[in-house]
């Protein structure tokens, strides 16, 4: 009797540890399931990794000397930095007539200063212009302040091209070119025009 009775003691402890170790096997393996179900920030892979393009690695040299690399999905130059092309320029300002302007001194004028002389308009002397400077390419720029209509049909019959109005305090001022003669080559006129006439502004 007793060592059957023995024998179940040793059986009941087997069953017990049997049963415990499937419980806690149970309780891990649940745990292990759970972590399992929750992605790891580490392991996900960025979208964009996924389109990213080996770029070469040649630059483009940019205007102001700087260099630019490509990039992008498509390997595209990097814009170059945007460079103000009148920084260097000359600014010139009438006080009487509260204007502006700006000119490269020695690319487009014939001299070195201005002296923004008020003159009778040689059309008409009840209409003043004011002599703003003198252009290499033979063409002499010109800004005519306070003007009514009439002056169109006055100044229509001049040497005068690109002329542009502009509004200010309620009155109209006019400027452009004139040309000194008939051999003057216009095209370069119209192209040192057009790179002044964006520095012109009011100062008032």
């Amino acid at each position: 009797m007793k060592t059957q009775k023995g024998i179940s003691t040793i059986a009941g402890i087997t069953i017990f540890i049997v049963v415990a170790a499937f419980a806690f096997g149970g309780v891990f393996a649940y745990e292990y399931y759970l972590k399992s179900q929750i992605p790891n920030p580490n392991d996900q892979q960025n979208p964009n990794d996924q389109n990213q393009t080996a770029c070469t690695t040649d630059a483009k040299i940019c205007p102001d000397g700087s260099s630019v690399g490509r990039s992008g999905p498509n390997c595209e130059f990097t814009a170059c930095p945007i460079v103000n092309q009148t920084a260097e320029w000359k600014t010139f300002t009438s006080d009487k007539y509260s204007f502006e302007i700006k000119f490269p001194i020695n690319e487009m004028l014939s001299q070195d200063d201005i002296s923004m002389q008020e003159r009778d308009f040689y059309k008409d002397s009840s209409y003043k212009e004011i002599f703003v400077a003198m252009l290499k390419y033979g063409c002499d720029l010109y800004v005519y302040p306070n003007i009514d209509d009439n002056f169109l049909s006055i100044i229509k019959d001049t040497k005068t091209y690109q002329l542009s109005i502009l509004e200010h305090d309620g009155k109209k001022y006019y400027i452009g070119y004139r040309a000194a003669s008939s051999a003057v080559r216009v095209s370069d006129c119209i192209s040192a025009y057009n790179q002044i006439l964006p520095t012109f502004k009011f100062t008032n």
